[in-house]
């Protein structure tokens, strides 16, 4: 009879222990799935989500707009305007080649940070004649605008506007 109390006692041990190996498998499986939730949570806080629009264009004067409407910081990566002839990398370009004269721009180099709620003015124009002579150049020649922009995670998104979408 003392036999098979010592079996039972084994089987109960064995028991206890497979489950204790079984709780604590589960309760790893429950902490990787709660850390990964919180990392989603916490790069959805910081997610840029960069927009363009324009001032009116028949008013005096006019602005091409860049702003972040998203809940955190825009990377610039970098920026290409494409044109029918050419592809620059800033408004700058437009400005030395005399294509556009008596404006004001800033430049999108790599690495400028915009703030959630930002907006820059890409282009400024005070004038009706300059004004019109933008809108005529760029109705003519611009084919499409990208903006490659990342958050401070390193996720990448691309701004993208094709012609006559953007002006």
């Amino acid at each position: 009879m003392s036999v098979n109390k010592q079996s039972r006692k084994i089987n109960y041990e064995l028991i206890i222990s497979v489950s204790a190996v079984f709780m604590s498998l589960l309760a790893v499986i429950v902490s990787i799935q709660q850390t990964k939730i919180a990392r989603e949570q916490q790069k959805s806080s910081m997610w840029p989500h960069l927009e363009t629009y324009n001032t009116h264009p028949d008013s005096n004067s006019y602005s091409m707009i860049l702003v972040n409407q998203g809940v955190g910081p825009a990377i610039i990566n970098d920026s290409k305007f494409i044109f029918v002839k050419d592809t620059i990398f800033d408004f700058s370009d437009l400005f030395e080649k005399n294509l556009i004269n008596n404006g004001l721009y800033t430049d999108l180099w790599k690495g400028k940070i915009l703030q959630a709620g930002q907006s820059i003015d890409l282009v400024t124009f005070k004038h009706k004649a300059e004004i019109d002579h933008f809108n005529q150049y760029i109705d003519k020649n611009l084919k499409s605008i990208k903006i490659n922009y990342s958050s401070i995670y390193g996720d990448c998104w691309e701004l993208i506007q094709m012609e006559n979408g953007f002006f």
